[in-house]
C-alpha cells in the first residue's frame, strides 16, 4: 500500500507499507525523497515504483525504483523506441 500526506505548506511525504503476511512493515526507505507518481506490484511479490526527485523535481525527469521484498534499487534509464522494444538496461 501506498501513498502520501501533505503537511501544509511542506511538500508531500510518500508512505509506503508491505504485508509481509503476518503484519504491514514501512518499507519507504529511498522513496522518502521522491515525489512518488506510481507503484505497481511486480508479480513476483515486489514493487515498482515511478516519480521524480524531491530534490530537483524540474531537472530529474522519471525515475523508476524496484522493491525486490528487502531492497529498493534505483534503476537506470533505458530507451524504447516508437516500436515499443527497450535496450533493455538496467540498475
Amino acid at each position: 500500500m501506498a501513498g502520501w500526506a501533505q503537511p501544509d505548506p511542506e511538500p508531500p511525504v510518500p508512505s509506503v507499507v508491505h504485508w509481509d503476511g503476518s503484519g504491514w512493515k514501512d518499507v519507504t526507505g529511498a522513496l522518502a525523497g521522491l515525489y512518488l507518481d506510481a507503484i505497481v506490484p511486480d508479480g513476483r511479490g515486489g514493487l515498482w515504483a515511478t516519480g521524480s526527485d524531491m530534490a530537483a523535481p524540474a531537472c530529474s525527469g522519471t525515475v523508476v525504483w524496484h522493491f525486490d521484498g528487502t531492497t529498493w534499487t534505483k534503476e537506470r534509464r533505458h530507451h524504447v523506441d516508437q516500436g515499443g522494444r527497450s535496450d533493455g538496461a538496467r540498475r
